[in-house]
Formats: C-alpha cells, sequence, structure tokens
C-alpha cells in the first residue's frame, strides 16, 4: 500500500524489514518536499544520491545508484536550477510561474 498522492509506501503491522519501507518512503519525502531539479532537458553525467530531474514529464531521482521515476500531480510545484525557473504540473505538463533573472 501507498499514499496516494506521493506515493509514499505504508508499513503493515506484520510487515518484516520495516527500516526498508521506511527509508524509502524518507528518500521520497527528500526528493518531494520543495524540490529542486537540476535540469530538464538533461541527465547529469555523474549524478549524486539525491539528484532530481525533470525527464518526460515526471521526476528522476537518483538514489542506491540507479535512476527512479516518479509521475507528477496536479499542482506539483519544482524549481529548475539550470534555468532559473519555477514550475507547475498542470493540465499533464510542465508550465512556467516564475522566473529569476541574473
Amino acid at each position: 500500500m501507498t499514499t496516494p498522492r506521493f506515493k509514499l509506501p505504508l508499513l503493515t503491522s506484520s510487515q518484516a524489514q520495516k527500516e526498508v519501507t521506511h527509508n524509502e518512503a524518507i528518500t521520497k519525502l527528500e526528493c518531494f518536499i520543495q524540490p529542486v531539479a537540476l535540469s530538464r532537458t538533461q541527465l547529469p553525467d555523474e549524478p549524486q544520491a539525491g539528484d532530481l530531474v525533470i525527464q518526460n514529464n515526471q521526476l528522476a531521482y537518483f538514489v542506491n545508484g540507479a535512476w527512479e521515476y516518479s509521475g507528477a500531480f496536479e499542482g506539483f510545484e519544482c524549481w529548475v536550477k539550470d534555468e532559473g525557473v519555477k514550475l507547475v504540473f498542470w493540465r499533464g505538463k510542465w508550465s512556467s510561474i516564475a522566473q529569476i533573472e541574473n
């Protein structure tokens, strides 16, 4: 079972290795709470744990040596570092809602 919006894993009463499920949920929260994507055009050449990018309308975050993908939901906001822009996911696409001038 997962939560409806962020799809965080939920613990069950008789579940073994609860720490695995708990750690997965904490990792997803780390990614989704005030998210900062490196880019929405390319993956980094040498990704680091916790890196986040937007690819094909999905959020891709690097954890445990691999990229994991999660869909965005209506109203989800994300800062995109390389563009200096804040985006919102609305009607199936990412749209700019704020931009910082250098």
